[in-house]
């Protein structure tokens, strides 16, 4: 007898209005009582790569396929603190509004890893803390697709970076960021020199 090593999995999914999500919920309220995981939330973030290869490949439907993804099944408090550890990460934020690429309200500290974070300038923060280089600088208005790259007082290439959005402040730091160091940042037609802090 042979085993079934691979299963398949059908989703419907559908995105209701607030209307119809009130008569579903009258619909099933005769059948259905609210228990102890009814008001739980989840919350996910999903990660990939600067080609979108990991969302690319789900596309393709493939027989195997991998999610990266931090989930949390409570209620995250708003501007809580951040810690950052290690990792690669990019945060792509909007260039309008009262919403910044850094949101924080006790510390956001950074002890390893590469950030990289560009978005508005309107409510921007940066790290409170950090055991490496910091790099926060203003750059204009700049289209998405405009490279960002970071040299050294040689000329080296530290980190080079094309964000996908506008944006018109740039966050970064890195363990090759040295604190109190100069370094040229360079975004479309503005460059210029800062000192990581």
């Amino acid at each position: 007898m042979a085993y079934q090593t691979v299963f398949e999995r059908v989703e419907l999914k559908y995105l209701l209005s607030e209307e119809q999500k009130q008569k579903v919920l009258q619909a099933m309220k005769s059948y259905m009582s609210l228990d102890q995981y009814g008001r739980t939330t989840i919350r996910n973030i999903y990660f990939d790569i600067d080609n979108y290869r990991l969302v690319r490949h789900s596309i393709e439907g493939p027989v195997y396929k991998e999610k990266l993804r931090i989930r949390s099944y409570s209620q995250t408090q708003p501007n809580g603190s951040i810690v950052i550890n290690d990792g690669y990460i990019v945060v792509c934020g909007p260039t309008q509004g009262d919403t910044a690429t850094l949101d924080y309200d006790t510390s956001a500290e950074i002890n390893g890893g590469t950030f990289i974070g560009i978005g508005a300038m309107n409510m921007a923060q940066t790290f409170s803390s950090s055991a490496q280089g910091v790099i926060s600088v203003t750059v204009g208005e700049q289209e998405a697709g405009t490279q960002i790259t970071v040299t050294d007082q040689d000329g080296n290439e530290i980190l080079s970076y094309t964000p996908q959005l506008a944006y018109n402040a740039i966050i970064i730091s890195s363990p090759e960021l040295v604190v109190g160091n100069t370094y040229t940042v360079n975004a479309g037609t503005i460059s210029g020199e800062t000192t990581a802090k």
